[in-house]
């Protein structure tokens, strides 16, 4: 289990200067490489730290180009993303940010199980928060997301998501009257940069 990976990987630190450096990521098997990953990727979840440190270890001991690590965040947004606590929601994606700023982690998969958590018909404020979340993110990373290798799948996964969420947003006259001032300006502003971000990567991307 990732909490138990967790424990190690704090041992392992109490008595390793670096853990990059350590006989378990030089020199253990698999399964302590393994083991490794797994603590740093529980670590980075629930107890980041500002120098993201966890997140270069990650990196730095990843024999697979982050395959195991980024499986595993797979895994936890498939089956617990209702259940995780929205500070460890923020911490997974901030990681997924780093990730895709390595340029060739392959987050393809994970971003996918992201955006079926993007519900529509769904103006809760988790559900905001992730879709703001994530539409700040791409916003961040519109070079990569148009790249040759994202252009098959992830960018029109992107395009066709937005595109679903977008209508759900937009509050008529009635519905605003319903509800507080505050919720509707969110609504308004979250509208705009959906807009905004989907316009520009079908006008850089997409050949008439």
């Amino acid at each position: 289990p990732l909490q138990s990976a967790g424990k190690f990987v704090k041992k392992l630190r109490e008595s390793e200067a670096n853990v990059v450096d350590s006989q378990a990521n030089r020199s253990g098997s698999d399964e302590d490489q393994r083991a490794l990953q797994a603590g740093l990727l529980y670590l980075a979840l629930t107890e980041p730290d500002p120098r993201h440190s966890f997140c270069t270890d990650i990196v730095l001991t990843s024999r697979d180009n982050l395959t195991y690590v980024l499986s595993e965040m797979t895994r936890l947004v498939a089956e617990t993303w209702p259940k995780m606590t929205q500070s460890v929601r923020c911490n997974l994606m901030s990681l997924l940010g780093e990730f895709i700023s390595t340029k060739t982690a392959s987050v393809e998969v994970l971003m996918l199980h992201v955006y079926r958590r993007m519900t529509t018909g769904d103006i809760s404020p988790q559900n905001l928060w992730l879709i703001d979340s994530m539409a700040d993110l791409l916003e961040k990373n519109k070079d990569w997301l148009g790249s040759l290798e994202r252009q098959p799948f992830l960018l029109p996964l992107t395009v066709y998501t937005f595109l679903r969420l977008i209508p759900d947003h937009h509050l008529s006259p009635q519905q605003a009257s319903l509800v507080t001032s505050n919720p509707s300006v969110h609504l308004s502003k979250l509208r705009q940069k959906e807009l905004v971000l989907v316009e520009e990567l079908v006008r850089k991307n997409v050949s008439y």
